[in-house]
């Protein structure tokens, strides 16, 4: 054998052997991943399940008592472990009045009443809902069988700040 096949020969069995050695730590790596995923897994699964039940629970008391809770207009209130309230979305669906109308029947009520005014021109027509959802008011929209669909959603914000040793409040 040659010098350079001498040597790419004993490269090539180091790159063999290094592959292998990273492949094997790879491995070795991944086998102690998954037997700390498994250990703290039902924690974690316990400690979601609560955490959704809890949510929930806290959602329903929330809805239940708001005229209490809610003052100065705002639909939220701030307490010392953060914030519960009530979100209206940024971007409200249209959604038809009643589930029985069709957007087909829709078209042809906006159609009717405003010509082609919210109606796309490059292409097919079809509704410019953003149009619609802009420059109509909730009774026009009604007018032709749509309703903004802005259900408040529920949310809580933790405030991860707060001390951990502040006195928990509990209600009567």
């Amino acid at each position: 054998m040659n010098q350079p096949s001498l040597w790419l020969t004993k490269a090539l069995q180091d790159l063999l052997e290094f592959t292998v050695a990273a492949e094997n730590a790879i491995a070795a790596r991944d086998a102690e991943v998954v037997a700390v995923q498994q250990k703290h897994n039902p924690a974690i699964g316990e400690n979601q399940e609560k955490i959704a039940a809890l949510t929930e629970e806290i959602e329903q008391f929330y809805r239940r008592n708001r005229k209490n809770l809610e003052t100065d207009g705002k639909k939220s209130v701030q307490l010392s472990c953060g914030l519960v309230g009530l979100r209206e979305p940024t971007n409200p669906a249209l959604q038809p009045l009643n589930p029985k109308y069709s957007w087909t029947r829709i078209e042809r009520a906006v159609r009717r009443l405003y010509r082609e005014r919210f109606f796309h021109k490059a292409k097919a027509p079809t509704l410019d809902k953003a149009k619609l959802k802009s420059e109509l008011t909730a009774d026009q929209l009604a007018a032709v069988g749509l309703t903004l669909a802005a259900a408040e959603n529920f949310f809580i914000e933790l405030n991860r700040l707060a001390p951990a040793d502040a006195p928990r409040q509990v209600a009567a």
